[in-house]
């Protein structure tokens, strides 16, 4: 006669419950710009918001990926250079929460008007939002 396996179901406590809701957000240490730009598209697919605590100042040689999801970037107390290569944050959607973090040398440039550019905004490059993100 083969044994029977039992399978009991326990319930979990609310605090249990909570943590491991906090841990299923993602959460990224990042020190170059290659990694950065992979966690940022990584927080777009995701509907958690994700983390990412910068453990190194990053040079820029492009601007980042576009943010369209919810993020939080702890710099601490680090620096993004875009290195006048282009912009550094553009929340197209989603949220973003920059803490403890210099952006510097980040431009946005857009094309003159012989090149269809005209009306363009030149408001600078370290951080643009779009009304509703």
């Amino acid at each position: 006669m083969a044994e029977v396996s039992r399978k009991t179901r326990h319930a979990l406590p609310a605090s249990a419950a909570l943590l491991l809701t906090l841990a299923a957000s993602p959460a990224w240490a990042i020190n170059n710009e290659a990694d950065l730009r992979a966690a940022i598209i990584n927080a777009n697919t995701g509907a958690a918001t994700g983390t990412i605590a910068l453990t190194g100042s990053i040079t820029l040689t492009q601007s980042l990926p576009m943010i369209d999801g919810n993020l939080v970037i702890q710099g601490g107390n680090h620096t993004i250079n875009a290195n006048g290569a282009g912009r550094a944050f553009f929340v197209n959607s989603g949220s973003l929460d920059i803490s403890n973090l210099t952006i510097e040398n980040a431009v946005a440039r857009g094309v003159d008007a012989s090149n269809g550019g005209g009306g363009g905004l030149g408001a600078g490059g370290a951080l643009f939002v779009r009304s509703g993100a």
